[in-house]
């Protein structure tokens, strides 16, 4: 097209001896040269150069030095060039090509507008009819660029969003396929604990029957970490209250005391991954057994409160308080509970102290968040 049309233009300029021969012929010639190149070598990129460096170049010139006509077509080529850039080359291209153009236009204003309407006298019909096609042509191949511009952009959009519709499927399938998993084996749990108590029941000894229900609690403990998980939204986190709260309702449940045992649960964390709710929820697990069988037995009441503070750093308090009354404490510290309690506290890479008073007693540690700390 563009081959077609300036070598009419360049009759056109022949043959009424007109001072735009040079800008015409040399775009005839690049548009003729650019159709064979494309033919045989099939390198566009090399075409969106030519057309977007010698555009400007050619219309830059024709503004500055031919005088016999408007130029109002060559600020459509500049334009043109800057989208031809854009489009066809890259951003650093374009913004090049702008710089280029921005800085010709400024030079036009300044040196050579006046001049140029000094010079510009009333055109004949064939002049007018050169220029509206020189002009209707640069408009055409304009809007052909935004249209292109804008067919691409509609196109990387709707594989944009395609793209993404496919990777929500995908983590749906994905979360759902987690969900299962995490359903599976909370009931695989829920299945041993049943296989325990079935056989805690065929038990005589109180002893034995208490290490069951103790084994019980402990797989209890892990089994309401998976139902939590497939229950929530969140797939590797934990709502820490309402599944501290949840767990020592069940532990309480469990117990074969007969008085109320109350409790009561604050944190300052809303949620907790999966690395440090588990040795966590086994830590309440001990302590609140041990305070069952151990600490409740002369109270009409028994109450246990857990306390978690964030304390910066990765780290968090957890203070374990019952009011009952440890009459043996030599052998609580070293029953199987508390050597638990001690290598999970050494799991979160904390410490713990142990505090009595006339009140009841506090078990206060330091630990850190393993879902966080490096």
């Amino acid at each position: 097209m563009f081959g077609a049309v300036f070598f009419v233009l360049s009759i056109i300029q022949i043959y009424l001896k007109l001072d735009g021969l040079i800008p015409m012929a040399c775009t005839f010639i690049i548009g003729l040269s650019s159709t064979v190149y494309l033919h045989f070598t099939k390198n566009y990129k090399t075409i969106f150069w030519i057309y977007a460096l010698v555009g400007s170049f050619i219309s830059l010139f024709a503004m500055n030095y031919v005088m016999k006509t408007s130029h109002y077509v060559d600020f459509i080529w500049l334009i043109t060039s800057v989208l031809i850039a854009l489009i066809g080359i890259g951003k650093k291209a374009g913004i090049f090509l702008i710089g280029l153009n921005f800085s010709g236009i400024c030079y036009f204003y300044i040196f050579t507008n006046n001049k140029l309407i000094e010079t510009l006298q009333p055109k004949s019909p064939i002049e007018l009819f050169a220029e509206l096609t020189e002009l209707l042509f640069a408009f055409s191949v304009l809007s052909y660029l935004l249209y292109k511009f804008s067919y691409f952009h509609k196109r990387s959009t709707d594989k944009l969003i395609n793209a993404e519709k496919s990777v929500a499927v995908k983590s749906n399938e994905n979360e759902v396929l987690i969900k299962e998993i995490h359903h599976r084996v909370k009931n695989n749990l829920q299945i041993i604990i049943s296989l325990l108590r079935l056989q805690q029941n065929e038990i005589k000894s109180e002893v034995i029957k208490q290490h069951f229900s103790d084994a019980i609690n402990r797989v209890l403990t892990m089994s309401l970490i998976h139902q939590k998980l497939y229950q929530d939204n969140t797939l590797a986190e934990i709502r820490i209250k309402d599944y501290l709260t949840e767990l020592t309702s069940d532990i309480a449940k469990l117990s074969t005391l007969n008085i109320p045992i109350n409790t009561e649960i604050k944190s300052d964390i809303d949620i907790i991954g999966l690395k440090t709710i588990v040795p966590l929820g086994l830590i309440i697990n001990e302590l609140m057994s041990n305070s069952i069988e151990h600490a409740f037995k002369e109270k009409q009441e028994a109450l246990v409160r857990v306390s978690i503070k964030n304390k910066g750093n990765n780290t968090f308090e957890l203070i374990y308080f019952d009011n009952g009354s440890w009459n043996k404490k030599s052998e609580a510290y070293t029953s199987f509970g508390l050597e638990l309690i001690e290598l999970l506290c050494e799991q979160l890479d904390g410490e713990f102290k142990r505090e009595m008073t006339a009140n009841g007693t506090s078990y206060i540690f330091t630990l850190h968040n393993l879902d966080l700390h490096n």
